[in-house]
Order: structure tokens, then C-alpha cells, then sequence
């Protein structure tokens, strides 16, 4: 019987860097929408055009919610059954209530979207 093979050191480091970098690149355009919604008052724009850029916003964010953060999730999910909640069960929280309140508030057609704090 074949024990099954762990990845090296290697393997691990740079399945990490992959990670950070699908979070820095699409965390930064995420947030580069939001800025312009949020900055959006200062200057004259349609309604349309911030839906859009709110939905941009959500759209960018969801690589970096649910591909970079998939083990910093499972890490919490694991210590709130363990009965020993940290940083990482909160978070998780905060993440599962956001993503789905941001995803609500387009579908009605608001601008406010929470999503990209989630990055």
C-alpha cells in the first residue's frame, strides 16, 4: 500500500506565494473601485456607473475571498470546533456575513457593497 506523498518545503512556499500574490492583485483592484464609489461624492456620478463600479468591486474581490483565504477559513472553522475560537473563527465570521450582504445589496440595486473588505 502507497502512502500518499506530501508536498516538500518547496512546493509549500510557492503554493503560498501564489496565494498572496491572487490576494495583493485582485485585493488592490477590488479596492480600487471602492475608493472611486466611496471618493464618488466629491464628483458627479450616475447611479449606473457606481452600481458598476460596486459590482466590479465584488467581482474582483471574490478570488481573493475564496481562493487565498480558502485555508485561513478551514483553520477556522477547525478551532470554533474545537471549542477554542481565535482571530481566524472571527474572521471567518465576518467574511460569511459580509459576502453575502454585499452580494443582497446589489441584487436590490444599492452601491454599498462590503465585499471587498473581506480582501
Amino acid at each position: 500500500m502507497r502512502r500518499p506523498r506530501h508536498p516538500g518545503p518547496d512546493q509549500c512556499a510557492r503554493d503560498l506565494q501564489i496565494h498572496l500574490a491572487v490576494a495583493v492583485c485582485f485585493g488592490m483592484w477590488s479596492m480600487m473601485a471602492a475608493l472611486l464609489i466611496y471618493f464618488g461624492p466629491l464628483t458627479p456620478m450616475e447611479t449606473e456607473a457606481r452600481w458598476f463600479l460596486a459590482t466590479a468591486s465584488g467581482v474582483l474581490s471574490l478570488p481573493a475571498i475564496l481562493y487565498s483565504g480558502f485555508h485561513f477559513y478551514v483553520a477556522g472553522w477547525r478551532t470554533l470546533r474545537a471549542g477554542v475560537p481565535g482571530m481566524d473563527a472571527l474572521i471567518t465570521m465576518a467574511v460569511l456575513a459580509a459576502v453575502p450582504v454585499s452580494l443582497w445589496q446589489l441584487a436590490v440595486g444599492s452601491d454599498i457593497v462590503y465585499s471587498w473588505w473581506s480582501c
